[in-house]
Order: C-alpha cells, then sequence, then structure tokens
C-alpha cells in the first residue's frame, strides 16, 4: 500500500495504483512504492554521476523538482519535457517507460543527460549531441544494437553527410542513422580530446560556425577534414573502398 501525503497529492496529483517518492531533486510516480524508491535513488546517482562527467562538478540543487512518471511495459521509452520559454531551461516532466532494468540501464540515464546539458547550455543543443551525449550514457546492450544499425548503413552507403548532421534542428526521416551516427560522432569527439572541449566545440558551432569550430577545437582545416578523419576512424574509407 502507498504512502501518500496530502502535500503531495495536491501538488502533484495522484492516480490509482500509483505510488510516489520524492527525493532531494525528484518526484517519482510508479506503480508500486519500491519502484518509487528505486527510481527515486537512481535518479539522483545519475544526476550527480553525468553532471560530474560532462561538467566537471555536481548541479546545484535544482529549483524546482523533477516529476518522473514511470509506466512498466516491454519496450523502453523515454521523453523528458524542456521548457526553454523563460530566458532558461525548466524541466516539465520525465516519463520513462519499459521494463524496470532497461528503466534504470537505458532510459534514466538517457533521460538525465538532457537534463544536466539543458542545465548547463540553458538553451536547445544541436540535435545531435543531444542525442549523442545521451545514449553515450546508455549500457552496452544499446551500443551494440546502433553499432549494427551502423554497420548495414556503411553497407548501403547511406550515412548522413557531417555536415548535414552537424546542422540538423529537428529529427530526420533517417532516425537510426541518426542516434548511431551522433553517438559515434560524439564518441569520436570524446576520445580524440574531452567532453569539455566538446561542450566547448558545440557552443562554438552553434553560436557562429562549425567550419571554424573544428579549426579552434579538434586542429582539423574545416568539417570536411574532421568527416575524413572520423570515419578512418571508424573504419568506413576501407570498407567502402572493397565495394
Amino acid at each position: 500500500m502507498c504512502k501518500l501525503t496530502s502535500f503531495l497529492v495536491a501538488t502533484v496529483g495522484f492516480f490509482d495504483g500509483q505510488c510516489l517518492e520524492r527525493s532531494a531533486n525528484f518526484l517519482v510516480e510508479a506503480p508500486t512504492e519500491e519502484i518509487a524508491k528505486q527510481v527515486a535513488a537512481a535518479a539522483e546517482q545519475q544526476l550527480k554521476e553525468q553532471a560530474l562527467a560532462w561538467l566537471g562538478k555536481e548541479l546545484p540543487p535544482l529549483k524546482q523538482t523533477i516529476h518522473i512518471q514511470i509506466t512498466t511495459g516491454e519496450t523502453p521509452v523515454g521523453l523528458t519535457l524542456l521548457d526553454y520559454s523563460r530566458g532558461d531551461v525548466h524541466v516539465r516532466r520525465m516519463e520513462l517507460e519499459g521494463p524496470l532494468d532497461r528503466i534504470m540501464k537505458r532510459v534514466l540515464p538517457h533521460e538525465i543527460t538532457h537534463v544536466v546539458l539543458s542545465k548547463h547550455f540553458r538553451r536547445p543543443l544541436p540535435r545531435w549531441v543531444d542525442e549523442g551525449a545521451a545514449v553515450l550514457s546508455e549500457d552496452a546492450d544499446e551500443h551494440n544494437l546502433l553499432r549494427r544499425h551502423f554497420n548495414k548503413l556503411v553497407q548501403k552507403k547511406s550515412l548522413i553527410p557531417l555536415r548535414t548532421l552537424l546542422s540538423l534542428r529537428d529529427y530526420p526521416r533517417e532516425v537510426e542513422a541518426f542516434y548511431a551516427q551522433s553517438w559515434l560522432l560524439t564518441r569520436f569527439l570524446v576520445e580524440l580530446k574531452d567532453r569539455a572541449t566538446l561542450l566547448r566545440f558545440v557552443k562554438h558551432g552553434a553560436e557562429k560556425d562549425w567550419d571554424s569550430a573544428v579549426k579552434t577545437h579538434y586542429g582539423y582545416r574545416n568539417v570536411a577534414e574532421l568527416e575524413a578523419a572520423w570515419w578512418m576512424w571508424e573504419g568506413v574509407l576501407l570498407t567502402m573502398r572493397q565495394d
């Protein structure tokens, strides 16, 4: 049986059969009290880990509690609703669905990474790095799946050109190609330097242009030269030459 307080019910509402668990920065709504507690604890841990990984420091306590709604199901999916309308970023809601183990290992780290980066930039990020960084936080199962997608793209010669990928403002029709390449590009740039350099690169490219950002932060002359280095690192050029 879930233990609720009138304050929590009045603040966020309550749906029959759901339990609420409050932590320092989150309010989790889940089918059982145990799931709510596990997710609340994991969310706090992920907030700390992802902030340290990307920013080198923990975030200060959030001004607004993030409401997380958990739905059990077969397919792991997540959604974080962000509001940038008032010159800052506010996390309106986070919805996580799937088997509990996939929520904990895949969906929750992914969505918390979105939160950390949004708090750092305080404006919408380029799509590729927003999703690439989030996927980087996921487990090996998801990475292996995306690697298989990427290998198929190489075989079909249907990769998204880097300049196109960098400039995307919305999700393209080739969503599998987008996620696979965004993750691999993010990983490549982190390996090339580090996460702090990647964030500076993104800020520079988004505010000015990607060619000068490439030259300033990675030493390549332009996007085309970076792309050639990236494909070589992934072994793509060698693979394509075999056709």
